[in-house]
């Protein structure tokens, strides 16, 4: 115990930072001696409890498991500064390069010391597997694993990782295999311990159950580190572990089995458990879980996604009554209309599930994957009434919001994939099979109004150019039709009036120039850059892109499941004039980042700097950081709405070929007429898109490669001829 205290008050002389490591005046103990001081404290808190000889006093271990966690930060932290100053010499003195200096100090941490600490750490962790107090092993468990996380995190960084990697997957001793496994095996009970969000609970109690969820969501974060490093290896390493029957998973899961009473009380069936009780944490463990080699196949097996349905299914009857609010009539209401809280185990939730549907559906054998997207499919139908409403309060939870879309969207294209071997079964079919209609049809006539919306409004209203004059003229007359209520052409109003006013706020926010949009504004720079010295909403900020930059994403996740579903199905209710306002807005932006971006490639400080001043009327960075913070924003953004762009320019073109099925089938019959009248709005509104953005001669801006460049000229042509056969198969 005085050795404990003893280091803890003298670390700001033992642990001196990086810099006066690295500098002339050599520190009170260099990092060679740092290292056999941590690899010293290891063994003895790695030694067997049950030895009178090797026994820690009580109270002794957890200062010790605290010092320990402090050298760990304190020699991964200097090998991280070492590694970066390192590259930075080598870059600059390339031509110079000398022999080292043999009486200089060790600066950086030995890749051999990195493997051999991370094995006492292992071994440490898994001695407190025993013991009399097993709330103090398992606090001091918890306390290295931390460090363990840390060095797990600088052992996969820098030169020579697989190296030494390799050596601890293949060179390590048995008992040093067993340190490893045992460790994680500790970490994992530790985990599958139940954590309630609900933190009601006063006095006493609401801080032993801080500190008990503090425990387990580190020991969550050990574990987690310690199977995806592993993982990393056998990947990496994969002609040595060419199967997952050889993989670290597999063994901890084998372990796991052998010592539990029954199936039930697995650590792993326990953080399944965990996720029907609302546990909010229990998914993100299962998420890295997923990443790994064949996770989906394991987690499946372990019956996840049969616990996912479980908990939807619970919350949707305790919010919305015993149906689950899967019958309700939902009003059709604008963006913002209603506020709904999300739970807060949702997002954790849709997380795990999109990331067994991405990585892990190709592998999966046929009653495998269709037990997969059928659990998909149905725990999008039990929160589908929650979905609903957060789609209506859309930007609030934007990313739920996209991460529903992506989920629908890889639940559609594994269908599509299994379609297209199949016998049977169209896209529509499969879905619907698997969704009740209704509550289809609810969530995609919601996904079509986010999308035009967000299509038409990728930035605030008054910052965007006035669509084509003839679309502008049909939407006027498209709205004169409804002679019982007055309607007017909106003037932009928008999600980005629905924003919090946190994000206005001058003194907090890193001012820009208003985003270049394809608006001109008369001057040399606004015209050609869409630089607007005013807005209606105040200044441009960077807050502002990163709004813009969510946005887009969320379209993009829209758009490539509309697409799926449109393909080889006419029931969509797309509408000609919403889409073709979205094209030439996605495109007009793209385009005009593009410029932008080229225009920064090639300008000095100096100019932007005097450019600048006259739309920046606030406090702001200095021109060269405001620079850098727009460059970067408008090289995530404009790729994005440029994909937007081709993604809606390829749903007209479906759209289109459904038209043309749609005129066929019905020609002749006493509803061709009602086709003829679709095809002919839709055709009328189209055609001023494409010759507005000429598309087919110029391409999208921010279309990344040249194969991307000409397939959206190709998809343009092609829309554009299947318009007009349609239109002469009409006469």
């Amino acid at each position: 115990l005085v050795m404990g205290s003893s280091l803890v008050s003298c670390r700001s002389f033992v642990l001196q930072d990086a810099t006066d490591t690295l500098s002339s005046s050599a520190p009170l103990i260099g990092i060679e001696a740092t290292v056999q001081l941590l690899c010293a404290l290891l063994s003895r808190l790695s030694s067997d409890p049950n030895r009178q000889s090797s026994r820690l006093e009580t109270g002794v271990a957890l200062p010790l498991s605290a010092v320990v966690l402090q050298l760990i930060t304190f020699l991964t932290d200097v090998d991280s500064e070492t590694e970066t100053t390192a590259s930075a010499a080598a870059a600059n003195t390339s031509n110079n390069i000398g022999s080292r200096n043999p009486n200089a100090s060790q600066t950086s941490v030995e890749k051999e010391d990195m493997v051999k600490i991370c094995t006492l750490v292992c071994a440490a962790i898994a001695s407190c597997s025993s013991g009399a107090d097993v709330t103090r092993n398992y606090e001091r468990a918890t306390i290295l694993s931390c460090g363990l996380v840390d060095i797990l995190s600088a052992m996969r960084s820098g030169h020579g990782a697989e190296a030494f990697g390799e050596k601890m997957l293949f060179r390590s001793s048995w008992g040093e295999h067993d340190a490893y496994l045992n460790a994680a095996a500790l970490l994992l009970q530790i985990a599958s311990e139940r954590v309630s969000s609900d933190h009601s609970t006063n006095g006493v109690n609401t801080q032993f159950s801080e500190k008990e969820r503090s425990m387990v969501l580190a020991a969550r974060s050990g574990f987690t580190a310690l199977i995806t490093y592993f993982d990393w290896l056998e990947s990496k390493l994969k002609e040595q572990v060419p199967s997952f029957a050889d993989s670290f998973l597999l063994r901890v899961y084998t372990f796991d089995n052998n010592r539990a009473a029954s199936p039930e009380t697995t650590a792993f069936a326990r953080l399944g458990s965990a996720l029907e009780s609302y546990d909010v944490d229990a998914a993100f463990i299962l998420q890295q879980i997923a990443s790994c080699r064949t996770g989906t196949y394991f987690l499946l097996n372990m019956g996840i996604t049969t616990a996912l349905v479980s908990a939807a299914t619970k919350y949707a009857k305790e919010a919305y009554g015993p149906g689950g609010g899967l019958d309700e009539i939902v009003e059709r209401e604008t963006y913002g209309a209603r506020e709904v809280q999300a739970p807060e185990f949702l997002r954790g939730h849709l997380l795990l599930l999109n990331t067994m549907l991405s990585l892990g559906v190709a592998e999966l054998a046929p009653p495998a994957r269709q037990k997969l997207l059928y659990d998909a499919a149905q725990i999008i139908q039990w929160y589908s009434a929650t979905f609903d409403r957060l789609i209506r309060s859309f930007p609030k939870d934007m990313d739920l919001v996209t991460e529903l879309f992506t989920c629908l969207h890889l639940i559609a294209s594994s269908l599509s994939q299994r379609s297209s071997t199949g016998p049977t079964d169209t896209i529509a079919t499969g879905l619907e099979t698997m969704i009740d209609p209704h509550v289809l049809s609810r969530l995609e006539r919601r996904a079509i109004d986010l999308a035009f919306h967000l299509a038409e409004y990728p930035f605030p209203g008054p910052l965007l150019p006035s669509i084509p004059t003839r679309l502008a003229s049909m939407e006027r007359a498209k709205l004169s039709q409804n002679t019982h209520v007055s309607i007017s052409v909106s003037r932009g109003s928008s999600w980005w009036n629905l924003l919090s006013d946190v994000d206005t706020q001058a003194s907090q926010s890193i001012h820009l120039p208003d985003p270049p949009t394809g608006l001109g504004s008369g001057s040399a720079w606004g015209s050609r850059f869409g630089i607007n010295s005013s807005s209606s909403n105040g200044a441009w900020t960077a807050e502002k892109y990163d709004h813009a930059i969510a946005a887009a994403k969320c379209l993009e996740a829209c758009l490539l499941y509309l697409e799926i579903r449109a393909e080889g199905s006419s029931t969509l209710p797309l509408d000609g004039l919403s889409l073709s306002k979205g094209i030439c807005r996605c495109s007009d932006a793209a385009r005009s980042i593009s410029e932008r971006l080229e225009y920064l490639g090639h300008s000095n400080a100096a100019d932007v700097a005097s450019r600048m001043s006259a739309s920046l009327n606030a406090q702001s960075l200095p021109a060269n950081h405001a620079e850098e913070a727009e460059r970067c924003a408008l090289q995530i953004l404009g790729p994005g709405l440029g994909r937007n762009a081709s993604n809606l320019l390829t749903l007209a073109y479906a759209q289109s070929k459904n038209l043309e099925r749609e005129f066929v089938a019905r020609h002749g019959t006493g509803t061709s007429l009602q086709i003829q009248s679709a095809v002919n709005e839709f055709t009328s509104c189209i055609m001023p898109a494409l010759e507005h953005t000429q598309i087919e001669s110029k391409g999208i801006g921010c279309d990344g490669t040249s194969a991307n460049h000409e397939f959206n000229k190709t998809v343009a042509r092609e829309l554009r001829d299947e318009l007009e056969s349609l239109s002469r198969g009409l006469m």
